[in-house]
């Protein structure tokens, strides 16, 4: 997966704390963006990408919970 780099603020100068084993990709597939994780777990670059992913998954659930019942009623017409 290729990811966007955002552009940064180098007006500060090399960052003391920057940890490159802390980068990672966010795990919105729509986002990619390359971040510096501020823990372990985290996941994704903002909150938005969080909720848009997890909105994302609910409306798959209710998709094939959908195509399932189409399914089933058209299984009970035969």
């Amino acid at each position: 997966m290729t990811g966007r780099i955002e552009e940064a603020d180098d007006d500060h100068g090399p960052d003391a704390d920057f940890d490159p084993e802390r980068l990672a990709v966010c795990a919105y597939w729509r986002c990619g963006v390359l971040f510096e994780r501020r823990s372990a777990n985290q996941r994704y670059c903002r909150k938005a990408c969080r909720s848009r992913d997890a909105k994302w998954h609910r409306a798959q659930e209710r998709r094939a919970a959908r195509d399932a019942a189409k399914e089933r009623r058209r299984t009970d017409r035969r």
